[in-house]
Order: structure tokens, then sequence, then C-alpha cells
């Protein structure tokens, strides 16, 4: 296992399903503009695959999420609720070169 990572429960096998098949099980972390940032730099030095960035304008949650993986399969989110609509959308390796 790897020195940095975010492990919640570990399941026997991981999940199969793609996330539009089961898109509202995850856990969701509230960071900060850098920290968000800088969460996407690391998972990108780190080779960590990332599911979906997404620029939520409306509903309940707005804001950029980041969806990924636990090594065990868990799906995780990592959103930062300043952003609005109207605000830049980079890619997600935009934002790890940035």
């Amino acid at each position: 296992m790897g020195d940095n990572y975010i492990l919640l429960c570990e399941r026997k096998r991981p999940v199969e399903k793609k996330p539009e098949e089961d898109p509202n099980v995850h856990h969701s972390f509230t960071v900060t503009p850098e920290t968000f940032v800088q969460a996407c730099k690391v998972f990108h030095e780190k080779k960590i695959p990332v599911i979906d960035l997404i620029y939520r304008a409306k509903g309940h949650f707005t804001g950029r999420e980041l969806y990924f993986f636990d090594p065990t399969g868990n799906r995780l989110e990592l959103r930062d609720p300043t952003w609005k609509q109207g605000m830049p959308e980079p890619s997600f390796e935009d934002i790890a070169r940035s």
C-alpha cells in the first residue's frame, strides 16, 4: 500500500459498478480551493485515477467535485463549494499542472 491515501473501510473486493450506475453512494469531503488544487496535483503526480471532475452550478450542493476510488473501491468525493457558475472550468489536467 502507498504511504498517502484515504481508507475509510476495506471491502473484500472492489466495487465493479460505474459511478453512473450507483451515483449516490460515496463519501464526500468539503475542502478549501487550495486543498482541492493540491489534491489534483498529488493525484496527478501519484497517478491516482480520477473518475470525474464536475462543475455543479445547480442543485442542493453546488461547486466543483472531484471523484475517485480509494484502494479498495470506495467512491470518494472532494468538494470545493466556493466555485460558482460563471467561474473558469479548467480540466483536471489543467488544474494538476497549474
